[in-house]
């Protein structure tokens, strides 16, 4: 299991998503359930990067 400097790398670019999702109207729920998580849990974060970039394609395409 990865420790919290993952959680620290990779905190900054979930939330950044996070507002940018919510900004455009977005899939608002997995946003802030990301944000949720990663504040609450403090689980690891890096199996998210995959479903980010799903998000991001489903968002341009």
């Amino acid at each position: 299991m990865l420790g919290s400097g993952t959680i620290v790398a990779t905190s900054p670019m979930v939330i950044g998503y996070a507002f940018h999702a919510v900004r455009r109207g977005a899939d608002r729920g997995w946003a802030w359930a990301a944000l949720v998580g990663s504040a609450l849990l403090g689980l690891p974060l890096v199996w998210l990067i995959p479903l980010m970039l799903a998000q991001l394609v489903g968002l341009l395409g």
